[in-house]
């Protein structure tokens, strides 16, 4: 289904984090938002997964608009988050990590082929299944939590800064595995990050935030000829000199 964000505002007090902001994600898209920190970039995000309210604006998923809806409300539809920071339940086991997602879910036997399958897209999570998730690296703690989150069967996942505070071979890996998601079941994602770099490897297309408002959506097409075009111009302007 489409993620249609109309005219969003978040406030903090009396302060606006977020102004104004109108995107689309149509089903399948992978779309991110990037911006520099402060930008609004996580508001935004927490707005759409109900974890903060708007102050202002429409957000519908399908024909549903979501304003009104609680976080839980929101699951049920099919948004799932991965938020900023890894939220690990670290005295439990990978397993159970993996398992609390699908609490309310009755088709148990479902669970467990959803489980082997998901294993089977993240290897070392099936070999550290039975270790405790406050044992695990940065890396294998973030491929837990897109893992966790992918158990809740989504039809939009929305993944805050996946590459926070990770080595660059991990954020391959991560990178590597979204992709893969998307190749092989249509996940439709939208990625919060601070790099551009990172988010034309899987992006459709990409809003830039700034100051809480979007400065400008672009194809990853688009982008990735004006920055080669930019490498062109410096590489010229230092032959020059």
């Amino acid at each position: 289904m489409r993620l249609s964000v109309e005219d969003l505002s978040v406030h903090y007090g009396r302060i606006a984090a977020v102004r104004g902001v109108s995107f689309e994600v149509g089903e399948g898209e992978a779309f991110a938002i990037i911006g520099a920190n402060g930008a609004g970039k996580t508001s935004t995000l927490q707005a759409i997964a109900g974890g903060r309210p708007a102050s202002g604006g429409t957000i519908r998923f399908g024909e549903t608009i979501l304003n009104p809806l609680s976080p839980e409300a929101r699951a049920r539809l099919g948004l799932s988050l991965v938020p900023e920071g890894r939220e690990v339940f670290g005295s439990l086991t990978v397993e159970e990590n993996l398992l609390v997602a699908t609490a309310a879910r009755r088709d148990r036997s479902g669970v467990r082929r959803d489980l082997d399958r998901l294993l089977d897209r993240f290897p070392v999570l099936r070999h550290r299944l039975h270790s405790l998730g406050q044992s695990l690296s940065g890396g294998e703690q973030q491929q837990l939590v897109i893992c966790r989150a992918l158990m809740t069967r989504p039809r939009l996942l929305l993944i805050d800064e996946p590459s926070l505070g990770l080595a660059p071979q991990m954020v391959d890996t991560v990178y590597d595995i979204l992709a893969e998601l998307r190749a092989a079941e249509g996940l439709t994602l939208l990625v919060v990050e601070q790099s551009l770099d990172r988010v034309l490897e899987i992006a459709d297309r990409v809003a830039i935030l700034e100051t809480g408002g979007v400065q400008r959506i672009a194809s990853r097409a688009t982008l990735r000829a004006e920055l080669a075009a930019s490498a062109t111009s410096r590489q010229a302007a230092w032959s020059l000199a």
